[in-house]
């Protein structure tokens, strides 16, 4: 059984504590000059501080790219109105009302109006009537 060290008494020492104690200090030092090791093979060079790279969607010619979903959606071609917004036609809008009605989202648009008025109309060739 142990015996209860009082408090004038001074408790024994095993005789490997010190040789424990520096052991333990030499595997953190050489934890920590491994980790900086470590640290500074993944860190950027010296000198180089890379900036924050303003072209999420990368660059062509060295400029960057900027979406723009709006012009993705119509060819260069399409007139625009006084906002810059593309114009539809009629035949367009009436094909989506159509889809509209068909889905259970709107009215039925009738019957289909003439879309001769429409900019991008090209009418039927004459050769074609029989």
């Amino acid at each position: 059984m142990k015996e209860r060290v009082g408090r004038g008494e001074r408790r024994r020492a095993s005789p490997l504590a010190p040789l424990l104690a520096a052991t333990g200090c030499v595997a953190l030092a050489a934890a920590v000059c491994k980790g900086i090791e470590y640290w500074q093979a993944f860190a950027p060079p010296q000198g180089a501080r890379k900036k924050r790279s303003l072209a999420p969607y990368g660059r062509i010619g060295g400029r960057p790219i900027i979406p723009n979903p709006e012009a993705e959606k119509f060819p260069a071609g399409v007139p625009r109105d006084e906002d810059g917004f593309p114009v539809i036609t009629l035949r367009e809008q009436y094909e989506t009302n159509v889809t509209m009605y068909v889905e259970g989202l709107g009215p039925f648009p009738g019957p289909p109006p003439d879309f001769s008025a429409d900019w991008d109309y090209i009418p039927p060739d004459p050769e074609d009537k029989t």
